[in-house]
This record gives C-alpha cells, structure tokens and sequence, in this order.
C-alpha cells in the first residue's frame, strides 16, 4: 500500500512537472517562434504525455526549421515507433544514421539506437493505418494530399500547415519538409505568422476560412499568399446550394453541443464568390474542386457523437475502414459537396495592365 502511494505521489509531480515544463516552453515560444529547440523540446512534452502525432508534427517544424542532428531524427523514429508508423520510423532511423554525430536522447550511442529502432520496426507491420481514422476528418487531409502529390509529382516541397489541429495532415504526407502553425499546440498563429514571405512551396488552410470574420478574410488570405512561393491550398466549406444549413447547424449544436457548428453560424460561411474576387483582384490562377458529400459528412458527425456516447470507438473503426479505404473514390459529390478545395496559384499571376 505504501509503495502504491509512493507511485501515485511520484506520478503526480512528474505530470506538475511536465506541466510547468510546458508553460515555459509555450512562453518562449511566445517570444520566439522559429527557434527549433524550443520545438524540439515541445514534441518531448508531448511524447512524455504519450500524445504522439503532435509529439510527430512538432519534431517534423524543429526539423524544418533548422534542427537537422541525429537526436531529433531518432526521436522522430521513436514517434514514429510509439503510435504505430513502423515504416516511417525505419525511414526517420536511417535518415539519423546518415547524420555525422549525434546522440539518442539517452545518451545512447546513435548508431546501435537507430539499428535497434529498425529492427524492430521492420519486423511488423505498421499497426496506425490511416484508413482506420474518423472519416470526416480522413477525407479532407487525403484529399489534399492527393492533390498535393499531384501537383508536386514526386518532386520534394516545403509545405505550411496553417490552423492543422493536432498536424494529422504531416502523416499523410511523411515526405515533406512541414510546419505546422496552431497557436493551441505551438503558440504559431495563424493570424501573425512569423516567416518570411515565400518561405514554403505551399501553404494550407484546411476548415480555417469559415472561423475567420468575413471581414478579416481577404486579410487572412494575403498573409497565406505572402508566406507562400505559388500555392495555397484551402478546403472548407462554403455557403451556396445547402439551404438548410442553419437548420443543420442548429440540429448539431442541439444533439452534440460542438462548438465549431456555433463557430460556423456566428462567422458565417465564406462563399465562392469571396475567394474569385481575392484571387482575380490579384492575377491569381485558380481551380475549385467539389469535396465530399454534404449528406454522408452530415451522418458521420452524429455516428461519431453517439458512437461515442455508447462505447462504440472500437466498432467505428470498422466502419471508417470500410468508408476510406472502399469508397474513398466514389464519394465525391458535384451537387451536394461538404466542401469545396480551392488552389491558389501565385505562379501563374500576370501583373496587372
């Protein structure tokens, strides 16, 4: 009983510890928003928390950032390893071996750390498959993905990641040099991004816009396209055909209390006609791509709420397997689209006559 006691206390100054660890961390952060030290030290918090896809986007921005030693490669790998992502840690791992110097974060020596890591990850396969994830969300970030690997074609890119959450789209594309900007994980805003103008190949906004005050929007825009050498990718949804949103929106907030239904009712949605304007005000080329289907992305919200409230995770696994990885390409959804994917591309922009 004694030593229970002893375990609990002890548990409980670590989790006080790795708090104030995070408030100091987020301060400099605060003040210094490129350092990837400090970005490195944040994906160790997160890992400590065993919250590792943040704990994977944040080492990927102290990479991007400047942090290229074995130490955050092999921590990477480690990751990769924890959330299931086999192949990406043996890809992480050797990328660490190719690096002169460096250590494990033990202290380890780097070379036999990294052989351990492959090792092991080669003898299984990968046990984090996307395909498993909430559709909803799924079907947005494979989406620009897809769209991405099209437009780069193999060909390696730097990409920001404005307002991504967590940075689940970084899994979907463990190639590219990414960063991720979300003030609720690294304190990098979305609103005052701190780059320098054309620092990255492309920048993305998934499900951002339609938070943003129509009035501030066109604002909004501009700094994506500063920060941004040709593309900017943006998916979300727009007002247009959908005449019983507010009568949706409503229903959502009444059944599952979401926040974000709210979020789309006070800001309301932008339209097409918004992101045209932008684009043809400033000799921006463009394609607008329907995404998904308003009707099945509408169900999905409410089978993910009461799967929820049932204990029914598990089940919906299955389900969200089925849907993603079966029906991915047959959903899309021309006259009722959840959302629409719009490319920006600076590249192709004339001055004006």
């Amino acid at each position: 009983m004694l030593n229970r006691i002893k375990k609990i206390l002890t548990r409980k100054k670590r989790a006080g510890a790795i708090r104030q660890e995070f408030d100091r961390v987020f301060s400099g952060l605060s003040q210094n928003p490129l350092d990837p030290a400090l970005h490195k030290k944040l994906a160790d918090l997160y890992g400590e928390k065993n919250q590792w896809v943040p704990a994977i986007s944040e080492y990927r921005t102290a990479i991007s950032l400047g942090d290229k030693s074995g130490t955050v490669f092999f921590s990477l790998a480690r990751a990769y390893f924890a959330l299931g992502c086999f192949s990406a840690a043996v890809s992480a791992a050797r990328k660490a071996l190719s690096l002169p110097g460096g250590t494990a974060p033990e202290g380890e020596n780097s070379g036999e750390e990294a052989q351990r890591i492959i090792a092991a990850a080669e003898q299984q396969p990968d046990s984090f498959l996307l395909h498993h994830h909430e559709h909803n969300q799924y079907y947005r970030l494979r989406s620009i993905a897809d769209h991405l690997e099209g437009l780069f074609k193999g060909r390696e890119f730097s990409l920001l990641d404005v307002g991504g959450g967590l940075g689940f789209l970084s899994l979907f594309l463990p190639e590219a040099d990414y960063v991720l900007a979300e003030p609720g994980v690294n304190r990098i805003d979305g609103a005052k991004l701190p780059f320098a103008d054309e620092a990255f190949d492309v920048v993305v906004s998934c499900h951002v816009l339609e938070h943003i005050p129509p009035r501030e929007r066109p604002q909004f825009l501009d700094a994506l396209c500063a920060k941004s050498k040709r593309y900017v990718i943006l998916l979300n949804p727009f007002a247009g055909k959908d005449s019983s949103f507010e009568e949706r929106m409503n229903l959502i907030i009444e059944k599952t209390g979401y926040s974000w239904a709210q979020e789309h009712l006070e800001c309301s949605l932008p339209t097409l006609e918004e992101v045209t304007r932008f684009a043809e005000d400033r000799n921006y080329k463009y394609k607008i791509v329907p995404n998904g289907n308003l009707s099945l992305t509408t169900a999905y919200v409410f089978l993910n709420y009461f799967a929820g409230l049932a204990g029914k995770r598990e089940d919906l696994v299955e389900i969200n397997r089925y849907f993603n990885e079966k029906l991915f390409d047959k959903l899309d959804s021309a006259e009722m689209p959840t959302a629409y994917l719009v490319e920006l591309d600076k590249g192709a922009a004339h001055p004006p006559s």
